[in-house]
């Protein structure tokens, strides 16, 4: 049986794997809630794959230990902060951001460049203390169910460079990048390829994104977690006992596979229903 890291790295590369990953995020109510009743981690009681440091803040020499102290040697790390358009959204709004998107993008782009370079001296000053990380999640939400915030042309112009050159940056520490992103990014899949992302979260599946044809179209381009509706908790476990390992099946095939749910989980969603979800993927989830 691989560990949490090999597994993972095997994955982002188009290697077989024992089984896919597993990943997932929680909402802050149900993360407190679900810890209180385990009384422990999520990410280990659960055996999550890969654990998270969010750097969008600065953190001391303390927490970067107690870090590192909580996480199991074997488990894939990586780096996670906010990309410069989810940035300039949490600074902003999104109203406000797209809007001066629209009116003045070259104002928008000299703010990414501010943040970003912000950013990433940030993250040299954990590289360069000897601190090692297996990759980078980056969080960005760049589209809503239907299509991008912006234009495929804004993103090219103004935003594509920016996400090359985090991309090619961590690269030179053998670090690939994996981004987070909500909504429909399936026009700019292409673009996000040549910026150098190794795999895409979640692909949701409520977005109207298809994992079979996006597979079928991409082969081992880039790989994809999730597309698993957080609908399906409203369905009675005997459905879920085929529903599941069928999907898994379409997901998992010739390898590049993660899964997760669409979302964070939420108080909707019970613990011992994700429990059996969970045992359900590890069984059905191998290769």
């Amino acid at each position: 049986m691989m560990t949490s890291k090999e597994r993972i790295s095997r994955i982002l590369s188009f290697e077989t794997p024992d089984r896919v990953g597993i990943k997932d995020l929680f909402r802050d109510e149900t993360r407190a809630s679900w810890q209180r009743s385990v009384g422990e981690d999520l990410e280990e009681y659960f055996d999550f794959d890969i654990r998270t440091l969010n750097i969008d803040k600065d953190l001391s020499p303390s927490q970067l230990e107690a870090y590192f102290a909580g996480a199991k040697k074997d488990r894939f790390l990586a780096l996670s902060f906010s990309e410069p358009f989810q940035r300039y959204v949490e600074k902003s709004g999104l109203v406000r951001a797209l809007e001066n998107i629209g009116n003045n993008p070259d104002e928008a782009a000299a703010e990414f460049k501010a943040d970003l370079d912000q950013i990433l001296s940030r993250a040299v000053g954990i590289l360069d203390r000897g601190y090692e990380f297996d990759g980078l999640w980056l969080f960005g939400d760049l589209a809503h169910n239907k299509d991008l915030f912006f234009s495929p042309e804004f993103y090219s112009k103004h935003l594509f460079g920016f996400h090359k050159e985090i991309c090619y940056f961590f690269a030179s520490y053998g670090i690939p990048t994996i981004l987070h992103s909500d909504g429909n990014i399936s026009r700019i899949i292409p673009q996000l390829i040549e910026a150098g992302f190794r795999a895409l979260h979640p692909v949701p599946y409520s977005a109207g994104l298809d994992i079979k044809e996006l597979k079928r179209e991409y082969k081992n381009d880039i790989a994809f977690f999730g597309n698993f509706d957080l609908d399906i908790f409203r369905m009675p476990r005997q459905v879920l006992e085929d529903l599941i390992p069928a999907h898994l099946d379409i997901c998992k095939e010739n390898g590049g596979y993660i899964f997760g749910f669409d979302g964070p989980l939420g108080p909707a969603t019970n613990i011992d229903d994700y429990r059996f979800v969970l045992d359900i993927v590890k069984e059905h989830g191998r290769y």
